[in-house]
């Protein structure tokens, strides 16, 4: 099972218009269980203000800015569903630090608060024979 852990200091923040691949949400990532996983997906939902014209060209990265899924374009309603590629390995007992990254063209009257509203919007699998 993960765990996930926002950075609430990044979470809330109004970013001004205008900024290209600018981080709008860190996600702290800890493999509980038993097993080693592969993160094959995660879905975020932002609960801000801000819509799917404001936030374009999404895509996840780890902490050394090495991209770990394909660019999406735009939001879907309030959510946006970012595939790993290749899935994002999570030892068993171990933190992963990836960052949402987007290209923000909301005024600073609009905001952001991303959630992870259930277990499933996380996509993983457990890895065996590690």
């Amino acid at each position: 099972e993960l765990e996930p852990l926002f950075d609430a200091a990044v979470r809330d923040t109004i970013k001004r218009f205008g900024h290209s691949r600018r981080t709008v949400a860190r996600l702290l990532l800890t493999g509980g269980g038993t097993a080693d996983q592969n993160v094959l997906s995660i879905t975020f939902t932002n609960e801000g203000s801000a819509s799917d014209a404001d936030l374009q060209n999404l895509f996840l990265e780890n902490s050394t800015g090495e991209e770990l899924s394909k660019v999406t374009r735009k939001l879907d309603g309030r959510t946006v569903t970012l595939q790993l590629d290749p899935p994002l390995f999570l030892a068993r007992n171990s933190s992963r630090l990836i960052q949402l990254r987007a290209d923000v063209r909301a005024s600073r009257k609009r905001t952001m608060r991303w959630t992870i509203e259930e277990p499933s919007d996380i996509q993983a699998v457990g890895v065996r024979g590690r």
